[in-house]
């Protein structure tokens, strides 16, 4: 199997992806598409790694319990901030303007990194 040149691959991804607005939310999506299965065999590639250098035992349980905790915690609290704060700063940018918008995307970036 032969593999495109990577010029002529990113040629053909923009002749995809630009043009018409749809082309461009799909072209949006894909790379998003494409990230996030990236960064999933990154994740699994990972715990392939540590299970083959640690093996099972109570140790290794204790790690994963340790870190599992905090990250559903993360996630949900991410999660749900996404899902609120898009719609909450379109409506913002649309009734108050692009000054309103970025001051309230601004502040919310602050608290999140800040705490």
């Amino acid at each position: 199997m032969q593999f495109l040149p990577f010029a002529k691959t990113i040629e053909i991804w923009r002749k995809i992806t630009t043009g018409s607005v749809n082309r461009q939310i799909f072209g949006a999506a894909m790379t998003v598409a494409i990230f996030t299965t990236f960064v999933k065999f990154a994740t699994v590639a990972k715990e392939l790694y540590i299970a083959w250098k640690f093996g099972t035992g109570d140790d290794i349980d204790a790690f994963i319990i340790a870190f599992l905790v905090p990250s559903f915690i993360i996630n949900v609290i991410a999660g749900s901030f996404n899902s609120a704060m898009i719609p909450t700063y379109i409506e913002v940018r649309e009734t108050q303007g692009k000054k309103t918008a970025q001051q309230l995307f601004s502040g919310l970036n602050f608290w999140v990194f800040y705490y």
